[in-house]
C-alpha cells in the first residue's frame, strides 16, 4: 500500500507543477531576493535603483537575453540606472533579465582607495599596517533580482501564456474529496485544479495554501521516491528527495540514493545564502552571483576569504586547473603537484604563457624559455621592450642604441660634479637578507639627477653617467695640469741653464 501511496504522491506532484508553472502571474521569480539596498522605480525606457542605504560606492550588473552583459559603478550620491542608452545598438531584446547590485562601504572603499595608494608608492611599510589593521564589514550588500522587457520596454512581468482546455473528468471517476481512507487507484489520467496535500500529517486545504504540500510524519524520510521498477541494469538506482535528516537536525535538502551503497550527490544546505548557484538562461553558471559574466563566475561575499579552493585529498597528483584543446589535448595547467610540494603554471606542446592587462600583452614565456617583458618575441633569457636584458651568462645589459632615444643634451659639467657630491654612499641589509652586506645609495637621498620617479629605486647607467662625466673631467684637469708641469718644467730647465752660464 505504500508504493501505491507513493505512486499516487508523484502522479499528483507531477500534474501540480505543471499547472504550477503554466498558472497567470507565476512567470517570474520575485522582483528582488537579498538584503533591501534600494527601490526600483521601474519605466518603459528604463529602471532606477534609489538607494536608502550609507555606501560608498555601488557596483550594478545587469545580464540578458542574446549574452546582453552591462557593469557599470556609481560613486556616493549617483542613482544606479539600466536602459536602452547603456546598450550599443539601443534596443532592448526582449525577454528576462538578471540584475545584481552590489554596495560597497564607506569604509571599505577609503581602505581601498589607501591600498592602492600605497601600493603606488612602493610604501611597503604603510601597506602592511594597514592591511593588519583593515577592518572590512564581513558581509557585502547584494541585492539582487530579475527584470522584463518585451517590445523593448520594461513591464512588470513577461505575461504567462494562456492555459490549454481544461478536459471534463470522465463520469466514472468519483470525486477525490469523497474517497474513504484506503488504496485508491487512477486507471487513466489525473486532472487535479484545486490545491492538494500528501501525507499522513494533512487534515486539510485551505485556499491560501501552496498548490501542493507534502506532510510527513517523523519517520516519513524521504519525502519523494523514485522506485525503479528494474531488476538487471547494474546502474539501476532507486532515488529519493529528502527534506531535512531524520533527527529534523540539518535541515537540509538532498537528492539521493537508496540502493547498495546509499550516497548524498547533491544537497543544499538550510542556510545557503542568496543565489549560492545560478545557471543563467544562457548556460553561464554564477557562484554567488545572479549575473555571471562567463561560462564559470565565482564571486564572494566575505572579505578576507578565498574566493576559490582546488585540493587533492591524495599525497601524490595535482590539484588544479587544467586546459584542453578541441582534440581534448591538455594545452596548459595550473595547479600545484602534490608530490613534489611545488605550485605550477605549465604549458605543453610549444604553447607560451603570455600575460595580459587591458588586453595589452605586458609578459611572455616562450617555449623555448626567454622571458619577454612588454615584448611579444625575446630572443635573450630575460628582456625588456626597452632593449634591456639578460644574457645567457647571466650579465645584465641596457638598452643604449640611438634608435631608442630623443631630445639627446651632453651633460653639463656642473651639474654632473654636483650631482657627485651630492652621492653618499653608505653599508646596509636588505631586509629580507639580513645576513649579508652590500654597499649602495639611499634611494630617497640621491639628488635629483640620478633620482627615478618612484624615489624606491636607481639606474646603474644614471650613476654610471654622471661618474663618467666627472672622470671626463678630471682627465682633462690631470692632461692640462701634466701640460702645464711639462712648460713650467722646461723653464725652470731654461732659467737653471741661464743661470749655470752666468756663474
Amino acid at each position: 500500500m505504500r508504493y501505491r501511496q507513493t505512486a499516487l504522491a508523484v502522479t499528483i506532484l507531477c500534474a501540480v507543477l505543471f499547472a504550477f508553472s503554466a498558472a497567470p502571474g507565476m512567470a517570474g521569480e520575485p522582483a528582488q531576493t537579498g538584503p533591501s539596498i534600494a527601490s526600483l522605480r521601474l519605466g518603459s525606457a528604463g529602471v532606477d535603483w534609489l538607494p536608502h542605504v550609507d555606501y560608498g560606492r555601488l557596483v550594478l550588473t545587469v545580464a540578458g537575453p542574446g549574452g546582453l552583459y552591462v557593469q557599470r559603478e556609481f560613486a556616493s550620491g549617483e542613482i544606479p540606472s539600466f536602459s536602452s542608452h547603456d546598450i550599443q545598438d539601443g534596443r532592448l531584446p526582449d525577454g528576462v533579465y538578471a540584475y545584481e547590485l552590489r554596495a560597497v562601504s564607506r569604509q571599505g572603499q577609503e581602505l581601498r582607495e589607501k591600498l592602492a595608494k600605497t601600493r603606488e608608492t612602493g610604501d611597503d611599510s604603510s601597506l602592511s599596517e594597514l592591511q593588519k589593521g583593515a577592518r572590512l564589514p564581513e558581509k557585502l550588500l547584494v541585492q539582487s533580482g530579475h527584470l522584463w522587457v518585451q517590445g523593448g520596454g520594461f513591464v512588470d512581468k513577461v505575461p504567462a501564456q494562456p492555459l490549454p482546455p481544461t478536459q471534463s473528468k470522465p463520469a466514472s471517476q468519483p470525486p477525490l474529496s469523497n474517497i474513504a481512507a484506503k488504496d485508491y487507484f487512477v486507471a487513466d489520467d489525473l486532472v487535479v485544479q484545486g490545491r492538494a496535500c500528501i501525507g499522513p500529517e494533512c487534515t486539510a486545504v485551505g485556499p491560501t495554501d501552496p498548490l501542493l504540500t507534502l506532510k510527513g510524519g517523523l519517520f516519513d524520510l524521504y519525502q519523494i521516491k523514485f522506485d525503479n521498477t528494474g531488476c538487471c541494469h547494474p546502474t539501476a538506482r532507486d532515488w529519493a528527495i529528502q527534506v531535512d535528516d531524520s533527527n529534523e537536525v540539518t535541515g537540509d535538502f538532498l537528492i539521493r540514493t537508496l540502493d547498495f551503497t546509499p550516497k548524498i550527490p547533491f544537497r543544499i544546505g538550510a542556510d545557503a545564502p542568496d543565489n549560492a548557484f545560478t545557471i543563467l538562461f544562457n548556460g553561464s553558471i554564477g557562484l554567488g552571483t545572479l549575473t555571471p559574466a562567463v561560462h564559470l563566475d565565482v564571486k564572494a561575499n566575505d572579505a578576507g576569504k578565498a574566493t576559490e579552493r582546488l585540493q587533492n585529498s591524495s599525497a601524490t597528483g595535482y590539484s588544479g586547473i587544467e586546459y584542453l584543446n578541441q582534440a581534448g589535448t591538455v594545452i596548459s595547467f595550473l595547479g600545484v603537484d602534490n608530490a613534489a610540494s611545488t605550485t605550477r603554471l605549465n604549458s605543453t606542446n610549444s604553447y607560451p604563457l603570455v600575460i595580459l592587462t587591458n588586453s595589452v600583452e605586458r609578459m611572455r614565456v616562450t617555449s623555448g624559455g626567454n622571458v619577454g617583458i612588454g615584448t611579444a618575441s625575446p630572443t635573450h633569457p630575460l628582456e625588456m621592450a626597452s632593449g634591456a636584458h639578460v644574457t645567457t651568462g647571466g650579465v645584465w645589459t641596457n638598452a643604449s642604441s640611438r634608435e631608442l632615444k630623443r631630445d639627446i643634451h651632453s651633460l653639463g659639467t656642473e651639474e654632473a660634479l654636483s650631482a657627485l657630491s651630492a652621492l653618499e654612499p653608505v653599508r646596509f641589509h636588505y631586509k629580507s637578507e639580513p645576513a649579508d652586506e652590500y654597499l649602495g645609495f639611499i634611494a630617497e637621498d640621491v639628488p635629483d639627477l640620478v633620482a627615478t620617479a618612484d624615489r624606491k629605486t636607481l639606474s646603474p647607467m644614471d650613476l654610471a653617467a654622471v661618474l663618467t662625466k666627472v672622470v671626463q673631467e678630471q682627465q682633462k684637469a690631470i692632461v692640462d695640469l701634466r701640460a702645464t708641469v711639462a712648460s713650467l718644467s722646461e723653464k725652470l730647465t731654461e732659467m737653471e741653464g741661464r743661470k749655470e752660464n752666468r756663474q
